[in-house]
């Protein structure tokens, strides 16, 4: 068999065959397969015939073995079948599209395959020494159409990527497709299209997208590796490195494809196909690595041994003594002609046995030359447009004559029928050719190939013969018994106990099972049990049931009676006892906690609102007043409940005590609000912290509209006048009652106008839960005063407007007070205002009075006509710029305060209030300015720390914030502004 000789490239395109041939079994032998499995199958089937005949072609040195290309050329239709896989994989959507796709491939197929025949049947076999194969100088049209399939299955396995991925990223807004393709908007749906696509083929998203994309990775493998070949037609890599690359991709593009439909096919498959394919595939690569390092290592070890023997021989070459030249040798010749590769003239200095003439030796190179330049000829035309034919070969001559052979390096000669390696050697200006048989070289290789074939060969039947029987005992047999016993299960067979044969994964799984499986059968005996004794089982649980519901009915029963005593109590105590006919007031409330008892419906909260009327001065000079109060009790149910019954006893008892048979106290009203507020917080404290309240307590003038009245860290209290809403109080002083108190006691003062309406509220009017979904509850404390303005100060309207807000989430009191117009003026009460010692200056003096009296308008009109330059203009400005405080006429009060300053710069008192302007201006640089310069006022502490850390909040300096609400903690701990302010930061 001397036409039998592997060489350098048979083992790699070996393990490619085997891996492919047992793919096409694997898919041809399966259960239940799909159309697309056929088709996948024909693509296997393809690349296993082309890489056999390959395989061949490397293996056989004879003429004849140019024929392989007749077994190669079926990967068309394997190619095909890859197209017709696209189509149907995993489903077709197209079936008109598919099948006549499918027909145009095969016959295109079909008559590339007849064409190649039909021109090569008669046509010279030439050897190409780079490729080590007999092979037809023919078959581009074969190349362009195997591209051309690979091509078309690409774009439709991409196209059905982006067809099933979903996606729903930033650009959607961009596939809105517009109504006319002359829109000026249909380039940018074009280019949406195009980029959403891409991003689908990169990312796609589902199942069917993923598995899609990736047959198409692969596919796109198989058209770069087909370039490859590019690279070694313009000699930009050797063949040897093609063949490497070549078999070595193709294994991975194969081994990847099967592995994407084993992953992705809906027939089933076994865990030892899954072992034995990638036990074969992982074996075979390695042997076929090793193989090409061994092959390549045995190639330079020839060059070697041929090379020391050349060195060996040269001068007796130079010398003309041709007797000790060996039988390896076959020729050697000589010429001057140093340049180019391609010499004028030959001498034959020495010939072995079947010499040849220097004729025959011009003859084979000129033959090799119309070889060459044949096929260079078509790609200088390409680039060098007008140039006739003979110029063309000249410059193709040209180009091959330069590519000269180094030096003591391998090249190839054929004379004739006859094939030679020879080495090049330059000595006295001469270059010398020594020849030895090329079919000594080929037998070099085949020595060590067909070792490595065999290998391949028993490592292919070790693993598929052997390795199943190697784990049949530690893997096989205990998969299948416990394949079994699932089968048996899902049969409905549960008397069943898988042997334990290994300890390991699979015997852990094996144990798992039985103990499953006997809980199963156990809860399938008492299943039974409860069905044969489903009744009285169902009875007696019921009986259980229906006690234990008797139980907490009672239970519940007496909570509700506890409830309703409750609401008995504290319902007497809650009561509108207001008189007046110029002071209206009038109250909502409504507990959170509602229930029935004995068919009576109530409710039970902390909220309370209580009024009544007061008699305030000496017996001949008294004022009426009206008092008001509503205050929100600590705890939900019955522990606010609590706290309110005690507030509404307590209040109640402090106004019979004070009003009760036409009563006249002798106190002013800063004294009473005083000492009902030390009465209140003395009980409240008792309780030791379980039992707090917030509250608003009201004192109003009957006849002037002049109110005293105390908030202790209560919502604040809200006025409604000249159709806006707005808080009388941004600043709570007065803690809890019942908590212990740090800061100074502080009565604040209001002045009603008339048509004035001012609500007292609890929390409940805040803490509205806006969206039911998220639960998102209200932060907004300002949202009450546009629920004020809509109602236009009604107190029915605005609890329809807080309700229409979310769902109220708390109790909810909300008292009402409207001021109806001033009867006479109050000359017996002085404004905090007014502790400023008298002027000598007549309007200074008028003006004080009227504040006393309450009439703030006019006492700054008066004051306004002051001179600025007279000699109490300084206590002019002072008490100006307070009333306008008091007013709200802010830029007034600026300019006054400022001007009082400008005589009197040490008075702290002065710059705290001017910080107060600055702040409710929203101008807070200034309010920080003059908070600074207010800092060491006694009085003020508190206040100017707490305005200091808002404003430092408002302007973003969180730092400076922080630093001073650490100061105000030190001076006052616990306190509930500071709290809020740390909250919003």
């Amino acid at each position: 068999m001397d036409w039998l000789k592997f060489s350098y490239h048979s083992p790699p395109l070996l393990y490619d065959s085997i891996i492919a041939f047992l793919t096409t079994g694997f898919l041809i032998f399966r259960k239940n397969k799909t159309l697309s499995t056929y088709w996948l199958a024909g693509f296997f089937l393809g690349d296993m015939l082309l890489f056999t005949a390959y395989f061949a072609s490397f293996s056989i040195f004879a003429d004849w073995g140019a024929f392989h290309r007749y077994v190669s050329c079926l990967v068309m239709f394997g190619n095909a079948s890859l197209v017709a896989f696209s189509y149907y994989y995993p489903k077709t959507e197209r079936p008109r599209e598919a099948f006549v796709v499918t027909l145009l491939s095969f016959l295109v197929a079909s008559l590339a395959y007849v064409h190649f025949i039909w021109n090569t049947w008669k046509m010279e076999k030439i050897y190409s020494f780079e490729a080590q194969i007999y092979t037809f100088d023919f078959g581009e049209e074969v190349g362009l159409v195997i591209m051309l399939l690979f091509l078309l299955a690409l774009i439709n396995l991409l196209r059905k990527t982006v067809r099933y991925s979903g996606y729903e990223g930033r650009f959607s807004s961009l596939l809105r497709r517009p109504v006319s393709i002359f829109s000026l908007q249909y380039p940018r749906f074009l280019f949406g299209k195009f980029l959403v696509g891409l991003i689908k083929i990169i990312k796609p998203v589902g199942k069917e997208a993923e598995a899609v994309r990736g047959f198409a990775i692969p596919v796109f493998a198989h058209i770069l590796v087909a370039l490859l070949n590019v690279f070694v037609k313009t000699d930009r890599i050797s063949y040897e490195l093609y063949s490497f690359l070549f078999a070595t991709s193709t294994m991975f593009i194969l081994y990847n494809m099967g592995t994407v439909y084993i992953n992705n096919s809906t027939e089933p498959t076994t865990f030892r196909v899954k072992l034995v394919g990638i036990s074969l595939g992982t074996i075979l690569f390695f042997i076929g690595i090793v193989g090409n390092l061994t092959l390549y290592a045995l190639e330079k070890d020839y060059d070697e041994k041929r090379l020391l023997e050349l060195g060996m021989l040269k001068n007796s070459i130079q010398a003309g003594n041709f007797d000790r030249m060996g039988k390896n040798v076959k020729y050697v010749l000589s010429s001057s002609d140093l340049e180019g590769r391609y010499k004028k003239s030959y001498t034959i200095l020495f010939e072995g046995e079947h010499g040849f003439t220097p004729e025959e030796l011009l003859q084979s190179e000129a033959k090799e030359i119309a070889f060459k330049t044949r096929h260079l000829i078509p790609k200088l035309k390409k680039k060098l447009l007008g140039l006739s034919t003979e110029e063309l070969e000249k410059i193709a001559f040209d180009s091959l004559n330069a590519i000269t052979i180094q030096n003591e390096k391998r090249s190839f000669r054929k004379v004739g029928d006859r094939l030679y390696t020879a080495y090049r050697f330059e000595a006295n200006e001469k270059v010398y050719e020594i020849g030895f048989d090329y079919s000594q070289y080929r037998s070099y290789i085949h020595d060590i190939s067909k070792l490595l074939i065999a290998t391949m060969l028993a490592a292919t039947i070790l693993i598929l013969i052997f390795y199943p029987l190697l784990f049949s005992a530690s893997l096989v047999k205990p998969l299948d018994a416990l394949l079994e016993g699932v089968r048996s299960v899902n049969k409905g067979v549960l008397e069943i106990d898988i042997p334990i044969r290994v300890q390991d994964e699979i015997g852990y799984l094996s144990r798992s099972f039985n103990r499953m499986v006997k809980s199963i059968r156990l809860a399938k005996v008492k299943l039974e049990d409860y069905a044969n004794n489903l009744e009285h089982k169902v009875q007696d649980r019921t009986k259980e049931v229906q006690a234990r519901m008797e139980e907490i009915k009672a239970l519940k029963e007496h909570q509700d009676g506890d409830y309703f005593l409750t609401s008995l109590l504290t319902k007497p105590l809650f009561i509108n006892s207001n008189k007046s006919e110029n002071v209206l007031t009038t109250f909502f409330n409504k507990q959170k906690k509602q229930f029935v008892f004995r068919n009576r419906q109530g409710e039970l909260g902390g909220d309370l609102c209580v009024t009544g009327n007061l008699r305030l001065g000496k017996e001949y000079s008294y004022k009426r007043y009206i008092m008001a109060v509503n205050a929100d009790a600590m705890g939900k149910s019955m522990q606010g409940a609590g706290g309110a019954l005690v507030m509404g006893v307590v209040i109640n008892s402090i106004m019979a005590r004070s009003a009760a048979n036409n009563r006249i106290l002798d106190k002013t009203p800063e004294e009473w609000l005083k000492d009902t507020y030390n009465e209140i917080h003395s009980i409240f404290k008792s309780f030791d912290g379980s039992m707090v309240i917030s509250a608003t307590l009201f004192l109003i003038s009957e006849e002037t509209g002049k109110s005293y009245f105390i908030n202790a860290e209560h919502p604040f209290t809200i006025l409604y006048r000249d159709e806006k809403a707005e808080f009388i109080d941004d600043t709570i002083y007065i803690r809890k009652l019942g908590l212990d108190i740090n800061n100074e006691f502080l009565i604040q003062e209001f002045q009603f106008k008339k048509g004035d309406v001012v609500f007292l509220g609890s929390d409940g009017r805040d803490d509205i839960r806006l969206d039911i979904d998220s639960r998102l509850i209200n932060e907004d404390e300002t949202l009450v005063l546009k629920h004020v303005e809509k109602a236009k100060g009604d107190l029915d309207l605005l609890i329809t407007e807080i309700e229409k807000a979310g769902e109220i989430t708390d109790d909810l009191s909300i008292l009402r007070i409207e001021f109806l117009h001033p009867k006479v003026e109050e000359t017996s009460e002085e404004d905090v205002i007014t502790t400023y010692e008298l002027s000598l200056n007549e309007n200074y003096e008028k003006a004080k009075e009227l504040v006393r009296q309450g009439d703030l308008e006019n006492a700054k009109l008066l004051l306004e006509k002051e001179s600025p330059s007279g000699i109490n203009s300084f206590k002019v400005y002072r008490l100006l710029g307070l009333i306008c405080l008091k007013l709200k006429e802010h830029d007034t009060c600026i300019s006054s305060l400022n001007r009082a300053l400008e005589q009197q710069a040490d008075d702290l008192e002065i710059w705290y209030y001017l910080s107060v302007a600055y702040k409710r201006t929203k101008d807070y640089d200034k309010s920080i300015e003059t908070s600074l310069k207010a800092l060491d006022s006694k009085e003020h502490e508190i206040p100017v720390l707490l305005n200091l850390c808002d404003c430092y909040r408002l302007t973003g300096n969180t730092t400076k914030a922080v630093e001073y609400l650490a100061l105000l903690d030190k001076k006052d701990p616990g306190n509930p502004l500071a709290e809020k302010i740390r909250q919003r930061l």
